[in-house]
C-alpha cells in the first residue's frame, strides 16, 4: 500500500444517484429524503468514515417486548397526581436474557420536574437526569426482574402524555422493548 502511486491522493466521496456531488472535506453533513436513492463511492488512500441515520416520530408505536420488557407506572398507581407532592416513576424491566451494557431512555411528562437526583443505584453504573428524560446505564443485568425509581415532583396541572420507556443494548440497539404510550393527569 505504501508503494502504490495513489497515497498523496486527497481522500474523496462521490455520491450519485438522486444528490450528486463530490466530497473532500470533513466532517460533513449531508439530508436526504427517505425517497432518495444514492451510491457511494471513496477515492484516495486515507480512509473516511460513513455514518447513515434516520429520524422519525412514531405517533402510535407497538409495545414491542421480544428481548425486554418494559413497564413504567406511578407508585400506588394513582389515577392522577396532586401537584406539589412527591411521587416515584417506578420503572419495572424483565430481561429475558442476560445481557451486557444496558441503556434505558425512561420519558417524564412535562408537568413534572425531578425530586432529589440519585446516583448509583443497585444494578446501575450511571444515571443522567435530563429535561424530558431519566437515561440509566447497567453494564451487566442476568436474566431476571429489576426495578428502578425516579422521584418526580408534578408541578402543573393539567392532562400530559407519557411517552413509551425504552431498553436497548448499547453496542446493539436492535436488542431492544419498549411500553405504550399513556396520559396523566395532574390536579
Amino acid at each position: 500500500m505504501l508503494k502504490s502511486s495513489n497515497i498523496d491522493e486527497k481522500a474523496t466521496l462521490s455520491i450519485s444517484g438522486s444528490v450528486n456531488k463530490t466530497i473532500d472535506t470533513f466532517p460533513t453533513t449531508l439530508k436526504l429524503s427517505a425517497t432518495d436513492n444514492i451510491f457511494v463511492s471513496k477515492r484516495g488512500f486515507a480512509p473516511v468514515y460513513l455514518t447513515t441515520y434516520q429520524q422519525m416520530w412514531n405517533k402510535n408505536p407497538e409495545i414491542k417486548k421480544e428481548d425486554f420488557e418494559i413497564i413504567t407506572y406511578f407508585e400506588n398507581k394513582p389515577t392522577s397526581l396532586i401537584q406539589g407532592e412527591k411521587v416515584n416513576l417506578t420503572v419495572e424491566l424483565e430481561v429475558k436474557k442476560d445481557a451486557d451494557f444496558i441503556l434505558m431512555n425512561v420519558p417524564i411528562p412535562a408537568g413534572c420536574s425531578y425530586g432529589a437526583k440519585r446516583q448509583y443505584r443497585v444494578n446501575e453504573i450511571h444515571r443522567e437526569y435530563f429535561k424530558n428524560e431519566t437515561t440509566i446505564f447497567c453494564e451487566k443485568l442476568k436474566k431476571g426482574k429489576y426495578t428502578f425509581e425516579i422521584e418526580l415532583i408534578p408541578r402543573f396541572s393539567g392532562i400530559y402524555t407519557l411517552n413509551p420507556a425504552k431498553v436497548e443494548l448499547m453496542y446493539f440497539p436492535t436488542f431492544n422493548a419498549n411500553n405504550e404510550i399513556k396520559k396523566i393527569k395532574i390536579n
